[in-house]
Order: C-alpha cells, then structure tokens, then sequence
C-alpha cells in the first residue's frame, strides 16, 4: 500500500470521528493529512509529508475553522429561549423588590423568578410589574400599578 493511501484513510477516518464530536475540531486534521497525501504521492518522505501535515492543521486552524464556526453559528445568538416569551407580560411582586438591598421576586404564569427594579424604585409585595429585559435569570421590571393598603 502506497503512503499517500495511509494519508488518505487517515483523512477519511478523521472525518468519521468528526461525526460523533461537535465543533469541527477533528475534521480539521483531515486537511492536513489531505496535503502531507499529496506530498507523498510525489515521492518526498515521511518527515516533509509531516512538516506539511502540521502546517495545513495550523493553517486551518487559524483560518478555516472560525470560518466554519461563524457559518455554521451565525443565526444562533438571535433564538429566544422559553424564558424570553415573558417579556411584556404582567407579573406580579411576591418578595418587595429593592435593588439596594439585592432583593426581590416575582411570580409570572405561575413560576417565581428573581426580580430588580429598572428605574430603581421600591417596589412592594403585591404590585403588579411589567417585565422589560431579563439578563441571565433575572428579570428587570416597572411598576404598573400601586397595591390599595
């Protein structure tokens, strides 16, 4: 069996184990063993076929696999997660929310959630809120509306 036929397998098995791992990290080693194939189809020996293999894998990691990812990735940060279809609703205030004192929690469609105010204010146990943003688990409201004492 010729070198650049061992190459050749080796590539095709890279890209067979790229199947059941994420993130075009093994894949990228087939490039490499494409281009030191190459190099022993021409005849030169095991250490330039290397020093090629090596290269390519370098090349490739610098610049065609953040190619890959940003493709394959791109459209992934715009998905709303479950979480973000409670912005705009009503909740209401279950623990009085003060953002000074690092307090505060809300109940919305029957969950509770960690809440802080976004202008600031005090806001009481049984005020209605609106959600505006969230950032992590948080969610960031304004009062609607004042509770009758």
């Amino acid at each position: 069996m010729e070198p650049h036929h061992l190459w050749i397998y080796f590539s095709i098995l890279l890209l067979i184990a790229e199947i059941i791992t994420p993130g075009f990290f093994i894949s990228i080693f087939s490039v490499g063993a494409l281009s030191a194939s190459i190099f022993a189809y021409f005849g030169y020996d095991f250490k330039t076929q290397f020093m090629s293999f090596l290269f390519f894998n370098i090349i490739a990691f610098i610049y065609v696999r953040p190619l890959l990812l940003s493709l394959l990735y791109a459209n992934h940060s715009d998905k709303k997660t479950n979480v973000d279809t409670y912005i705009g609703k009503t909740a209401i205030v279950t623990e009085s929310i003060d953002n000074n004192k690092n307090v505060g929690r809300l109940k919305v469609t029957g969950e509770s959630w960690v809440a802080r105010s976004d202008k600031d204010e005090k806001i009481s146990k049984g005020n209605n809120v609106i959600i505006n943003h969230r950032k992590g688990t948080t969610f960031y409201v304004s009062k609607i509306n004042q509770k009758e004492t």
